[in-house]
Formats: C-alpha cells, structure tokens, sequence
C-alpha cells in the first residue's frame, strides 16, 4: 500500500478491491498486510540477530525508537525503511526482493503467536489453513 495511501485509506482499498476487482469467474480473497509486507518482518523480531547478532531487540529499541516485541507494527508508516534501519544496526542494508530475510523468518512463531496480534496475517493463515483441509 505505501507510497499511495495511509492507513486512514485502508477500509475504502479494501470496499474498493471487492467491488471493483471481478471475483464472479472464480473465489477471490484479497490479503492486505496493511501498509507493506516488511512489517510483518519488523514483527517477527527472532530473525533479527540470524541477520547479525548486534540487532537486537534493545538495540532497535535504544536506536530506532519502536519495540518490535510490543508494538503494533501494522502501524508504522514505512516498514520497509524501518527494516533497513534495524539490519543496519548490523550494517547489513536490507533488500527488497533477496532471499535473505524469508530465509530467517521463524515461520512456527509467526504462524502460531505473531497471527494473533496481527489480524491480517491470521486471516492469511487462516485462509491457508482452510485450502489445504
């Protein structure tokens, strides 16, 4: 979503992709990770020190001035710059697009703990849960 719209812009995006976007031909579920994907990966905070051991927690905390153990995430403007921020603590640059960060991921935390502070990544696991019974 980000650069286009702010969060003020989601519940008109989200009426918008259902009443605008064809789903007659075949069912369509649209997930929105609120602003960008990499908050997601600012909220699974266990990757951190696989990227270097110098980002931690307190340190992005100390630096950066959020907490990615106890903030909503969801809500800052541009995760993407947040991430590069933190791995930069470790003076690793994040990437948009490298396999880096999905290769770190600890996909059991997110699937099982993080989905429940975070509504759209549960409705996404959900919706997987459900195709696969």
């Amino acid at each position: 979503m980000f650069p286009d719209y702010s969060h003020s812009d989601i519940p008109r995006l989200e009426m918008g992709l259902k009443k605008y976007i064809k789903t007659s031909l075949i069912p369509v579920e649209f997930f929105l990770s609120v602003m960008e994907l990499e908050a997601w990966f600012l909220a699974e905070f266990n990757h951190f020190p696989k990227i270097d051991p110098s980002i931690t927690t307190m340190e992005i905390c100390s630096q950066l001035g959020f907490d990615p153990v106890h903030d909503d995430l969801s809500l800052r403007e541009n995760p993407t710059d947040d991430l590069n921020s933190a791995y930069l603590i470790g003076g690793k640059p994040y990437v948009k697009g490298v396999d880096t960060t999905i290769n770190v991921l600890d996909y059991p935390f997110m699937y099982l703990q993080l989905s429940e502070k975070i509504p759209s990544l549960k409705k996404l696991g959900n919706s997987i849960d459900e195709f696969l019974r």
